[in-house]
């Protein structure tokens, strides 16, 4: 029996332990060589990046340096001076692409439901509001101090109210306070339908006077100084409807073009609008990217209204050039920020980022995106399409992807 064991150790237990001592040498003398070798050529490019003139070669030394670091802390955690390089690659990298970051956290003090398409978001000082397209009604929550809870009792979607059928709602826009209505927020269906909702009680209803060409679709509406405008993107259209102090939309609509339509209007997705001036947001369906269009309202008989078709936009990040598209936006929603710190504002729905611009000359100031070095808390891939997004009028910035919705509060 002695004799058959100690072919038994030769061939089985023997390599098991040459590994095992393999392993041990490896992880205390082969890592730490490894991890500072990683760290070498993070210092390499860090000099390089220091030394280059050209934008495009500097962010390529810097973005090389971060991967050699990222490398490094598969093995270990950086401290010291590998996390201090860490930290100054990212801020070089940041500030050559004109990133802002924030800070993004979940908004909501309880789940959501699953299944839920959440394509529009709406807010207030206080309040968030969900528009779901799978069954065309809203979710409210309320800030609570810290987080958002969500409102069981609001009630906002199809039915039948006041005489008039609603459909499920394709856009919404939240209210200034002190309505006669006591409405929050305004709903609006396909058939140009209103829908008035209002916390704790049952929403009211009322129609848009349709245009003498009827609706084709109505793909995304907007609201400013009292007044709507519903883009109507099949019919080449964008109609305003007047309205009053207390919220309401009685009279016919007013075509906003006149000698100039933007040739491109049946793949606008989206609008905004602050004062005279309209954006148009476009998407082309082949390669997704995002471009304008601005118009501006003329109020003088002998000047007709006129539009820029499209715009050019002015990327402020070395190396970039600017043009009617960017390399890097595609753009599916815009917004329109309001004083102190007016901007127009676009999601780049793919990298989680918003793109905000100078009203008028639209030039880049910044793009603002999640923390860095940190376990992100939004899902990546597939799930981490962003569908949708708002800026409160306290500048709380609120996204919502892979079925949650994340707020940055205070956002420059």
């Amino acid at each position: 029996m002695l004799g058959c064991s100690w072919p038994f150790f030769l061939s089985v237990l023997l390599p098991l332990i040459l590994i095992v001592i393999g392993v041990t040498i490896y992880t205390y003398i082969g890592v730490p060589r490894q991890v500072q070798s990683y760290y070498r050529t993070a210092e390499e490019f860090r000099q390089k990046a220091h030394t280059a003139t050209d934008p495009q070669l500097k962010r390529e030394y810097w973005k090389t340096a971060l991967q050699m670091l990222d490398t490094a802390e598969e093995y270990v955690y950086l401290t010291g001076s590998a996390l201090e390089l860490r930290n100054e690659a990212q801020a070089e990298l940041d500030a050559l692409n004109k990133i802002t970051r924030v800070e993004l956290q979940p908004a909501l003090s309880m789940s959501l439901s699953r299944g839920l398409e959440i394509t529009r978001l709406a807010a207030s000082d206080t309040d968030v509001y969900l528009l779901d397209a799978t069954s065309g009604s809203v979710r409210r929550a309320v800030f609570n101090g810290k987080l958002f809870d969500l409102d069981s009792t609001f009630r906002c979607g199809p039915g039948e109210y006041d005489g008039i059928r609603i459909g499920p709602l394709l856009d919404i826009i939240a209210l200034p306070r002190g309505n006669p209505l006591g409405a929050t927020l305004l709903g609006v269906d396909a058939s140009g339908n209103l829908l008035y909702c209002i916390p704790g009680s049952r929403p009211r209803a009322a129609f848009l006077q349709m245009p003498e060409t009827g609706w084709k679709r109505i793909t995304a509406v907007a609201y400013d100084a009292n007044n709507l405008y519903v883009l109507d993107a099949p019919a080449s259209a964008v109609w305003v409807y007047f309205g009053t102090t207390d919220g309401q939309f009685p009279g016919k609509p007013y075509y906003f073009f006149e000698n100039q339509i933007p040739t491109a209007m049946p793949l606008a997705i989206d609008l905004a609008v602050n004062g005279d001036d309209l954006y148009i947001l476009f998407r082309d369906p082949q390669t997704q990217d995002g471009y304008l269009t601005t118009c501006t309202l003329s109020r003088l008989v002998t000047a007709p209204t006129r539009c820029n078709d499209p715009v050019s936009l002015i990327d402020t990040r070395p190396g970039y050039q600017s043009g009617v598209r960017l390399p890097d936006g595609k753009f599916s929603q815009i917004a329109f920020s309001g004083p102190p710190d007016p901007a127009v504002l676009l999601l780049q729905p793919f990298t989680q980022e918003i793109f905000k611009f100078s009203p008028r000359s639209l030039e880049l100031q910044k793009i603002l995106r999640d923390q860095p070095n940190t376990p992100s808390l939004l899902p990546k891939g597939a799930e981490g399409i962003v569908t949708a997004m708002t800026f409160s009028p306290n500048k709380s910035l609120f996204l919502f992807v892979g079925g949650e919705l994340y707020v940055a509060f205070n956002v420059p």
